[in-house]
């Protein structure tokens, strides 16, 4: 019965398949490697699988393991405020801004990164503001 459940928990917090190609699971938060099971063919018409037999008891002739680690990676677009002349000589202060990243496992450690990035840049930034942030998968087999 646990078995089951922690199944279903699991299969509901997968990512949504595409059908260009197989998605990885989704990160459990844990930092450490998550693995799922998929068709051996081009295509995985269902979500990824949470072991090899329950892949094979979808029907899949083969079935390949694939394992991923996760990171963080946030923007953050810094303004730096410059006085240029416009057309008329007269002085007119310009945005220019930039974006700068920041990559780690560590959500807070991504921020952390992206955000000295901004403040240590050549061009010093007036303001340095959080973007966003997302998960990326990388393949580790």
């Amino acid at each position: 019965m646990k078995t089951v459940f922690a199944s279903l928990i699991l299969l509901s917090c997968l990512s949504s398949f595409a059908m260009s190609g197989k998605t990885p699971p989704t990160s459990n938060g844990s930092g450490g490697v998550q693995c799922a099971w998929y068709d051996g063919g081009k295509y995985e018409e269902h979500s990824p699988h949470i072991s090899q037999q329950d892949c094979l008891a979808s029907g899949h002739a083969s079935c390949n393991e694939q394992c991923y680690t996760y990171d963080q990676v946030c923007t953050v677009v810094g303004v730096h405020n410059e006085y240029v002349k416009d057309a008329a000589g007269n002085n007119v202060m310009k945005n220019i801004s930039a974006n700068f990243s920041g990559r780690h496992q560590d959500l807070w450690r991504a921020q952390e990164i992206a955000m000295h990035e901004c403040h240590m840049s050549s061009v010093a930034q007036d303001t340095c503001n959080l973007s966003g942030c997302s998960e990326v998968a990388n393949r580790v087999r």
